[in-house]
């Protein structure tokens, strides 16, 4: 990861997050490459984010850093470079020699091997240890640190000064601890005599064979005692590998592009950093002088390690030309820092086919002649034939009348037709509907545009406005005339006659009367009836009656309405008042003229001898007066009810009347008569039945007369 430099002048390490100063190389926790030269991670002063292309081609690398092992004491026999000479080995020490002592046997743990039988000896004189020789000290060392830097294919010696702390003459050898293996070290000879001091010459080179990456790192050399090898000091030693290396270098292929009817094309970038030890990153650009093409990258920033050869895909749009056109761009390709920037040229050819021949469309309309009965609206097919076409056919479909009275929707209104098929397109058309019972013929044309071309096709609408129901209808009531006599109620039959229309007759009753006083009441109260046929409706009325002995005519108008219009029809209603006057004028004479014929043959005083009545009559012999005048008021009665019943022709009733009141004062005067006579007379029923026929025949002489 890249380094960011803060506004405060420090430099964090993108690997581990330490803080450096910016003059630092490389990181002072993990030693990471910061960069020498801030240019080459920056553009325009601001870091670089770079993304790992595609590696090519990678430099073999000589080796990499390689960490020191966790106990010291392993790299003690770690083999020192071939071209190093062996140490020699170190002399005697000075001295007499040391007794040689026989060597102990193995038994009880006494020195001395115990024989079969113990001689009785004296005893012997104990012969001391030899002292044991001299022990090695570690080296001293007055440089505990060194720093160096290695430029790859050179060495680099650096000046150690030891000294030799031990009594004896020792030898030293240097042996690197986690040195990488591209790394030489070797030294001057190093035997020194006791307490001696001394500055020897320690060598730092490279192995050949591969790329050292730019780097730092810290290797421990251990300076061991020859004499004794677990004496030893150690010395830190940082190394700095410089970058080494030119700029890298950057090819674009293809140099020459040809697009051909289409504006998309892509080249290869290969940037080359396999002769540079450090990484690189640059930020790719595409330019041409009329900044009419749009570059893209991928990645946009490329990171370019060291050894490295790595490829980017670049993209780019042209803007479309005329048809039949060629056109030439020059395009630079560029790979840019703020330490260099890397161009390259690209050649770009740009050419289109020449346009194909125009082939329109066939428009069709199916049915081109529509018809609409009663209805503003009809739907019909446009068929479009891009069967001979040569490219697809982008459509807009509208239409239009001369009268512009019609109205299009087309679904879709937007079309594409390929080449060599067809499509059909759902349209409907609506217009105003002429007057009832007229027919209008409408031209009108559907018009499919394809750019600055349009297709054109005709058509006819044919609209027909039936006539009304109600005008060709017929209503008839029957009867026309219904006489109910001196009913309230009546029942009329309406007939509705459809069977000259062509739509459906749906209309609602309603009825009046000339005089106001008729109720109507319709079942069904609405009618549907439908064309070629006839309905029946109920029609009930209820009117009260005239007076009595008189007639009423009453003029009934029957209305039906659809909401539109309506059409009527009439009947007459015929009411009469029977008068029940001469019927009460019989009855009443009849029963008074029957009363008085009986009551005049019934004794009508106590004491009356009516047996000589007979002979009264035939003989004409009276020999009483009271007998006679009893007889004579007897034969009144009877000749005064012939009156009567001759009274029943006449139309007065006059002769009715009067004959009654004779007889009631005829009757009456013989009772009087009695009285006078007798002083004292006991009326008997007939006189009764006398008088109530009397009265009967009275007031059926005055039924008998007419009315004012």
């Amino acid at each position: 990861m890249e380094a960011v430099e803060e506004s405060n002048g420090v430099l964090i390490c993108g690997n581990c997050g330490t803080k450096n100063p910016l003059t630092a190389q490389f990181c002072s926790h993990c030693d990471s490459y910061l960069g020498w030269d801030r240019g080459q991670a920056t553009l325009d002063g601001a870091p670089l984010a770079g993304a790992a292309p595609l590696v090519v081609e990678e430099a073999p690398m000589a080796g990499a850093r390689v960490d020191a092992p966790a106990d010291a004491d392993s790299a003690i026999t770690a083999p020192q470079d071939a071209a190093a000479p062996p140490p020699a080995p170190p002399p005697p020490p000075p001295g007499p020699a040391p007794p040689t002592v026989p060597p102990p046997t193995a038994g009880t743990g006494d020195a001395r091997a115990p024989t079969e039988e113990a001689a009785p000896t004296a005893p012997t004189q104990r012969v001391p240890d030899p002292p044991a020789p001299p022990k090695a000290l570690p080296p001293e060392i007055a440089t505990p640190t060194i720093a160096i830097e290695i430029t790859p294919g050179s060495t680099t010696t650096a000046a150690l000064e030891i000294r030799n702390p031990s009594p004896i003459v020792d030898g030293y050898v240097l042996t690197p601890l986690n040195a990488p293996p591209w790394l030489l070290v070797t030294q001057e000879d190093a035997h020194l005599m006791p307490g001696e001091g001394r500055i020897i010459t320690v060598t730092f080179g490279t192995r050949p064979g591969g790329m050292i990456i730019a780097q730092r790192l810290q290797v421990t050399l251990v300076l061991r005692s020859e004499a004794s090898p677990e004496a030893r000091t150690e010395v830190e030693v940082a190394i700095t590998v410089p970058p080494q290396g030119p700029p890298a270098s950057m090819e674009v292929t293809p140099t020459l592009l040809r697009l051909v009817d289409i504006a998309l094309g892509s080249f290869q970038i290969r940037l080359d950093n396999r002769l540079a030890n450090y990484p690189q990153r640059f930020a790719l650009h595409g330019r041409d002088p009329e900044k009419v093409v749009q570059f893209s990258f991928s990645p946009a920033v490329v990171e370019v390690g060291p050894g490295q050869l790595v490829e980017a895909e670049g993209m780019f749009t042209v803007p479309a030309i005329d048809a039949g056109t060629e056109i030439s761009r020059q395009l630079t390709i560029s790979a840019a820092n703020d330490a260099a920037e890397l161009t390259a040229l690209v050649t770009l050819l740009q050419r289109t086919s020449p346009a194909p021949e125009f082939v329109p469309v066939e428009v069709e309309l199916a049915p081109s002649h529509l018809t609409a009965v009663d209805t503003d609206t009809v739907d019909f097919d446009v068929r479009i034939d891009n069967r001979k076409g040569n490219a697809p056919a982008s459509l807009e479909l509208h239409g239009q009348d001369p009268e512009d009275r019609a109205r299009f929707a087309f679904t879709p209104a937007r079309v594409t037709v390929p080449e060599g098929t067809e499509t059909v397109v759902r349209a409907r058309i609506r217009s105003s509907l002429p007057e009832e019972g007229e027919t209008v013929d409408r031209p009108f044309s559907v018009i499919a545009s394809h750019g600055p071309h349009d297709v054109e096709a005709t058509g006819t609408l044919e609209l027909t406005s039936t006539p009304s129901p109600l005008r060709t209808a017929e209503l008839r009531m029957e009867p026309a005339v219904l006489n109910v006599g001196g009913s309230q109620h009546g029942v009329f039959r309406l007939l509705v006659d459809n069977r000259r229309g062509v739509r459906p007759l749906a209309v609602a009753w309603s009825g009046q009367s000339s005089d106001g006083t008729v109720n109507f009441r319709f079942l069904p109260p609405s009618t549907t009836v439908m064309p070629q046929s006839t309905g029946t409706v109920r029609v009930e009325v209820e009117s009260p009656g005239p007076p009595p002995s008189q007639s009423k005519v009453s003029q009934l108008r029957i209305t039906a309405a659809d909401g539109q219009g309506m059409i009527e029809t009439s009947a007459t209603l015929v009411q009469s008042a029977n008068d029940r006057r001469p019927l009460a004028k019989l009855l009443f004479v009849i029963i008074g003229a029957l009363l008085m014929v009986i009551g005049a043959f019934m004794p009508w005083v106590d004491g009356d001898d009516y047996a000589q009545l007979a002979d009264i009559i035939v003989n004409r012999n009276v020999s009483e007066v009271e007998t006679a005048v009893a007889v004579a008021a007897h034969l009144a009665i009877v000749l005064l009810v012939v009156a009567i019943l001759f009274g029943l022709s006449g139309k007065s009733g006059s002769l009715m009347r009067r004959s009654a009141v004779v007889a009631f004062l005829t009757s009456a005067g013989f009772a009087v008569y009695a009285f006078v006579v007798d002083d004292f007379v006991v009326l008997l029923v007939g006189l009764f039945v006398v008088w109530v026929g009397a009265v009967l025949v009275y007031i059926g002489g005055i039924f008998a007369r007419p009315r004012r």
